[in-house]
């Protein structure tokens, strides 16, 4: 009679863990997921990056009057708006989590020197 009260007991010890792995499991699964989509969001980022510096290089090298000038990429026209007008007319479109809400700053610097960086509406 002992050794079927123990092995019951073994039994629901063996199926109690197995369920705590199967938990932990699915933890490390969804985690894994959430991470993938969050690099793809920032490569989506990256993207709008590469594509409005270029953008703003090649405005940049035909018009020279925009030195020392900050200006908002709008991604839909693919042109650069003043930051003021931005507010009324663009949609932020940041997607990962560190720029989410977020439009595309452009910096137009002197010796056709470019910089960006996402700023909040």
């Amino acid at each position: 009679m002992n050794r079927i009260k123990d092995s019951k007991g073994i039994a629901r010890t063996v199926a109690l863990f197995a369920l705590i792995a199967l938990v932990l499991i699915t933890i490390i699964a969804i985690r894994i997921v959430r991470i993938k989509a969050e690099e793809t969001k920032r490569n989506m980022d990256d993207t709008i990056v590469v594509s409005a510096e270029r953008e703003a290089l090649i405005n940049y090298l035909q018009d020279d009057s925009l030195t020392d000038t900050v200006a908002i990429f709008d991604i839909d026209t693919k042109k650069f708006i003043e930051p003021a007008q931005a507010k009324l007319t663009i949609e932020p479109y940041g997607n990962s989590k560190e720029n989410l809400g977020k439009y595309l700053q452009i910096k137009f610097g002197k010796d056709h020197s470019i910089s960006s960086k996402w700023v909040a509406p």
